[in-house]
Order: C-alpha cells, then structure tokens, then sequence
C-alpha cells in the first residue's frame, strides 16, 4: 500500500497519526508493506513524529531517501515503509544500489536517530 498525501508539515492530523496506520496495517496481508512518502521542511519535525507512530502500529519500519536528507538541514522527501515482520536487510542493500545516491536506508536502531 502506498500513501503519498502529504504537503510538507501541513499533513491532515486524522491520516498522520498511529490509529490511521494500524487500520493502514491491519488492510495488508502478512507480507505486505506500507509506504508513506513524507515530504518535509528541514528539522524533519514531521518526518520523526512519522517515524514514531508508524513504529507503534508496524512490526518493523524503515526510512529510505537521499543521504543527505537525514541530516535534517534540507527540505525534501523521506520514504517510510512500514512491514508486518522484521525488515529484510537485503532490501536495503537493494535500494541503496538503485539511488538516489547517495543513498541512505535506515532500520531498526539505525532509525532512532530520525525518531521522537
């Protein structure tokens, strides 16, 4: 499933919250993925309160985009993925590999510096 209805920091409160993201996550199969592309303005304050309640409604969640956009100095897009089971490390390398580059995926405790 892919979400892509944010405009910068000006995201609905109803679709950026956990409880959309569990009904998002209880729609996919058991390998199924959740995509959220959310585009941010720098501090990436809307990127890590995203980051937050897709960890409370997935098993695993990742964050993909351009290197330097996890530095928090840029506006631009973050891509996060939410999985129903532990995040394949093969895909990160399958993604890096693709680009933009250079390209970043963060996962697990590797995510924690973007969350709140």
């Amino acid at each position: 499933m892919i979400l892509d209805i944010f405009s910068g920091p000006e995201a609905p409160e109803h679709i950026a919250c956990t409880e959309f993201y569990l009904e998002a996550a209880a729609k996919l199969s058991a390998r199924g993925v959740l995509i959220v592309n959310v585009g941010d303005e720098p501090g990436l304050t809307l990127v890590r309160s995203q980051v937050a309640a897709l960890r409370r409604a997935m098993a695993d969640v990742a964050a993909f985009a351009e290197a330097g956009m996890f530095s928090g100095r840029y506006p631009g897009n973050i891509i996060l993925t939410g999985t129903q089971g532990p995040w394949p490390e093969v895909w990160t390398a399958a993604l890096t590999a693709r680009g933009p580059h250079p390209a970043k995926v963060l996962s697990g405790v590797g995510l924690d510096e973007i969350s709140d």
